[in-house]
């Protein structure tokens, strides 16, 4: 098949069926929301000690003893 009769196909879909074209982005707006909130939201000081990273580790690193 054609590209453009495909994309001249989809876009006549699109316009005879114009809610559930919105209605499938609702869909993904909801869950794209529902996904970032579920995203842990950190401090640069919570983000450096959640790895376990210190400026004492650090150090030991780059001199070992």
């Amino acid at each position: 098949m054609d590209v453009n009769r495909l994309v001249a196909s989809a876009a006549e879909r699109c316009a005879r069926h114009p809610y559930v074209v919105l209605s499938f982005a609702l869909l993904l707006s909801v869950l794209s929301g529902l996904a970032v909130a579920r995203l842990p939201v950190y401090t640069s000081r919570q983000a450096l000690l959640l790895n376990g990273w210190t400026r004492s580790s650090r150090n030991s690193e780059q001199h070992p003893t």
